[in-house]
């Protein structure tokens, strides 16, 4: 049984993708949230934002989230930089 996504419809779905970098005295085992990104049905993006990290990062996990310490850096003189 399949029925078509008609466009009122398609605008309910959205997808969010987070990703985390690695913060505290433990080798940044404790996760914070440093980027959200929400895309619609049709993958036009909605938001993609960064976060103002309160703690020092210790662990930018670039391997998976594709942070790298410049994109903080940049991100903290950025005014829509959301805070944590």
């Amino acid at each position: 049984m399949s029925k078509k996504l008609t466009v009122g419809r398609a605008k309910k779905y959205i997808a969010i993708d987070c990703e985390m970098v690695g913060v505290g005295n433990n080798g940044g085992e404790e996760s914070s949230l440093a980027r959200v990104s929400v895309v619609n049905y049709y993958g036009a993006v909605e938001l993609d934002e960064l976060v103002r990290q309160k703690e020092r990062v210790v662990d930018y996990r670039t391997r998976w989230s594709g942070i790298r310490p410049r994109d903080m850096v940049r991100g903290e003189q950025d005014t829509r930089l959301l805070s944590n």
